[in-house]
């Protein structure tokens, strides 16, 4: 049994977890590319999509929280507060002036000037 969510980011992670849990069932990965991911993620064919959420639903167990929500224990939060040391401060502290340099350099070569 696998559990968690298996749709991430990109159809390739439902790929590699049914290759894992029932190997062939997409074909090759070059054939799921070709026959779902590049359709569905490059063209949004919702047919194709279809296609792919009836050959997988056999396997797929989707429970809303609204329908577990009675059998959950209690939320429990732990708040841990974690001291940096003086490098990590630093290299915390410099993190968005490098990230504010580096979204100017990539902004300069599109920002034209009054004239």
């Amino acid at each position: 049994m696998a559990t968690g969510t298996p749709i991430e980011n990109h159809l390739e992670e439902l790929d590699n977890l049914f290759h894992f849990i029932q190997p062939g069932l997409l074909g090759s990965q070059k054939d799921f590319q070709s026959k779902f991911a590049v359709p569905i993620e490059s063209h949004e064919e919702a047919d194709t999509r279809d296609r792919l959420r009836r050959l997988i639903n056999p396997f797929i167990l989707r429970r809303l929280k609204r329908d577990v929500l009675r059998d959950l224990p209690k939320k429990t939060e732990i708040t841990l507060k974690v001291e940096m040391s003086e490098e990590e401060t630093a290299f915390y502290d410099a993190t968005p002036s490098r990230q504010s340099r580096t979204i100017q350099t990539i902004k300069a070569p599109f920002v034209s000037s009054p004239n």
